[in-house]
C-alpha cells in the first residue's frame, strides 16, 4: 500500500476471497470471480491526472510497483494489469462498494449482520487483515474483510443468530479479543470513518483509558445532565452494552429472505410517500414471526399489511434494480395477492384475459349506455358483475349527501386521495380501509381470515421486538422511515 501511495495513487482499496467471490450478484463484476480461492487477496488501485501524459507517467510508475508484487491470476479474468476502460473501471468500482450488500446478502437465512470498521497504522495493514481473518476463522465466522487499504482502514462483517443464546456468546468472545487485538497489539482505532455506536461503546474505556473516558462522562453530563441526547449510545457503563437489544432477523420467503434493510431500493418506490416501502414491506413482515401467535401487534400488523404493503405495492419491480442483491419486492407482492384470490375468481380472471377483446366492447359500450340508462340501473350491472367476481367494500359515493341530486357531498376525503378516487366520501373511505385494512370480502379480516385478506401468512413465530424500523408499544405498531 505504502508503494502505491508514493506512485501517486488516489485509491488503494482491499478486498479479500470472499469479497471478490460474492460480489459476482453485481452487474459488472467477471462471474468467474465466484471461483476464486478463499484467500485471495485483491487491491482495486486508481490513478487520476489533469493530461494524457501525466496519466502515462503515473502508470509507468505503477508497473513498476507491479513488478515488485507476487500476483496471481486463478481465473481468466483475473489481468493484473490497468486498464482506462470505463466499463471495466466501472465494475470493479461496484464490486468494491457492494461489500455489505453482496457479503451480507449470501449470509445464512436468519442471521443478523454486524459490519465494523477499524483502523491500524497503514505500514502493518496486511498483518493486521491477516490476525483479523485468523480471529474471525478461530470463532466459527465465515471471513470477509474490505476496506480502504491507504489509509489503513478495514471494515468486515459479522453474521450470527440473535436469537441463539450460544451464538450471541460467539460473537462477544470475539469482539473482547478483536477489540484487544487492536488496540493492543496494533495501537489503532476502534472506529475509522464511521462513528462509535452501542457496538463499541463498552470498549472505550479500552482504547482511550480510565482519565479520558471520565472526562468524555464530565463533558456529557455538562452539557446533557438529563441524559436525554443518545442515552446510552456512545457513552454506556455497561460492560454488555453491545449484546443488549440486538435485533434478530427470522426467516421470511425466499426472494426477501437476503434484505439486509440497506434501503437502496427505496428512493425508487412509487409508493414510498404514500405508504410503505419495499424495505419496510420486508421489516414488517419480519415483525410478524416475531410475535407471539394471536398477540395483538401480529393482529394489527396483519390488518394493516394488506392495505399498507400488498395494495399500495405498484409491482413494477423497480427495486430489483436499484437493491444490491435483486430483491424483487413487487413480485413478492403480487404473489402475496395471487393467495388472496379464490379459485373462482383466478378462472374469471384467465377467463376474461383469453376474451379480453370481447370485454373491451362490453365495457366501452356499458359506458356509452350509461348516460341513457341512468345511474341507478349503471349502478346495479357494476353491482352484479362484482359480486360475480368478488364482493367489495367500495361504494360509490355517499347515499346520505345531496351530490346525486347535483350537490356536494358533506363528508370530502382528503385532498390526495379526492382526486384519485373522486366518488369517495370520509364515511366511505373508511369503510374500505383508509388506515389500512386488508380491503377484503365480509368476514375475513379476523384470525385466518385476516391472513387470507393479506396474503400473507403469519408462519414461524418469535419473542423478539423490532427495534429502529419498527416502533411497538402497548400493542400498536408504526412504520418509520
Amino acid at each position: 500500500m505504502p508503494l502505491f501511495n508514493d506512485a501517486g495513487a488516489i485509491a488503494v482499496e482491499l478486498m479479500d476471497g470472499n469479497t471478490l467471490r460474492a460480489s459476482v450478484s453485481v452487474a459488472g463484476v467477471p462471474a468467474d470471480w465466484a471461483e476464486l480461492p478463499k484467500d485471495t487477496t485483491a487491491l482495486l488501485v486508481e490513478f487520476r491526472a489533469p493530461d494524457p501524459a501525466a496519466l502515462e507517467a503515473y502508470e509507468r510508475a505503477a508497473d513498476g510497483v507491479l513488478a515488485g508484487l507476487g500476483l496471481v491470476a486463478p481465473v481468466a479474468s483475473v489481468e493484473n494489469a490497468f486498464t482506462r476502460d470505463p466499463k471495466r473501471i466501472g465494475g470493479y468500482w461496484r464490486a468494491r462498494k457492494a461489500f455489505v450488500t453482496a457479503v451480507g446478502g449470501s449470509r445464512p437465512s436468519g442471521t443478523t449482520l454486524i459490519t465494523e470498521d477499524f483502523a491500524v497504522p497503514p505500514a502493518r495493514l496486511a498483518e493486521a487483515c491477516a490476525a483479523l481473518l485468523d480471529l474471525q476463522e478461530q470463532h466459527g465466522f465465515d471471513a470477509a474483510v474490505a476496506g480502504h487499504a491507504a489509509h489503513g482502514n478495514l471494515h468486515f462483517l459479522l453474521a450470527f443468530d440473535a436469537a441463539d443464546p450460544s451464538d450471541v456468546e460467539r460473537y462477544a468472545a470475539f469482539m473482547d479479543e478483536f477489540c484487544k487485538l487492536t488496540v493492543e497489539r496494533f495501537d489503532g482505532s476502534l472506529k475509522a470513518e464511521h462513528a462509535t455506536g452501542r457496538n463499541i461503546a463498552p470498549f472505550l474505556e479500552l482504547e482511550w483509558g480510565t482519565r479520558a473516558t471520565e472526562l468524555m462522562w464530565r463533558i456529557k453530563e455538562a452539557f446533557d445532565p438529563a441524559g436525554v441526547l443518545a442515552p446510552r449510545v456512545i457513552l454506556d457503563r455497561d460492560p454488555q452494552a453491545h449484546l443488549r437489544g440486538l435485533k434478530t432477523i427470522p426467516a421470511v420467503e425466499r426472494i426477501a429472505d437476503p434484505c439486509i434493510e440497506c434501503g437502496f431500493c427505496e428512493p425508487t418506490c412509487p409508493s414510498h410517500d404514500l405508504t410503505t416501502t419495499p424495505r419496510q414491506r420486508i421489516v414488517l413482515r419480519r415483525e410478524m414471526l416475531r410475535q407471539n401467535d394471536g398477540s395483538p401487534v401480529e393482529t394489527r400488523l396483519l390488518e394493516e399489511y394488506g392495505y399498507d404493503a400488498v395494495d399500495t405495492c405498484a409491482g413494477d419491480s423497480t427495486c430489483a434494480l436499484a437493491c444490491p442483491v435483486g430483491i424483487d419486492t413487487g413480485a413478492l407482492m403480487k404473489e402475496f395477492r395471487h393467495e388472496r384470490h379464490s379459485p373462482r375468481e383466478e378462472r374469471i380472471a384467465a377467463l376474461t384475459a383469453k376474451n379480453f377483446r370481447a370485454v373491451e366492447a362490453s365495457a366501452r359500450l356499458a359506458v356509452a349506455a350509461a348516460d341513457r340508462l341512468g345511474d341507478r340501473a349503471a349502478e346495479s350491472v357494476t353491482a352484479l358483475a362484482r359480486r360475480a367476481v368478488r364482493p367489495t367494500s367500495y361504494r360509490s359515493g355517499c347515499r346520505r349527501s345531496p351530490a346525486r341530486r347535483g350537490g356536494g357531498c358533506p363528508h370530502p376525503p382528503p385532498g390526495g386521495v379526492r382526486r384519485l378516487l373522486p366518488g369517495l366520501c370520509e364515511p366511505d373511505l373508511r369503510r374500505t380501509g383508509r388506515r389500512g385494512r386488508a380491503l377484503a370480502p365480509r368476514g375475513r379480516r379476523r384470525g385466518v381470515g385476516a391472513g387470507r385478506a393479506t396474503g400473507v401468512d403469519p408462519g414461524r413465530r418469535g419473542r423478539h421486538l423490532l427495534r429502529d424500523d419498527l416502533a411497538l408499544q402497548g400493542g400498536t405498531s408504526g412504520a418509520t422511515r
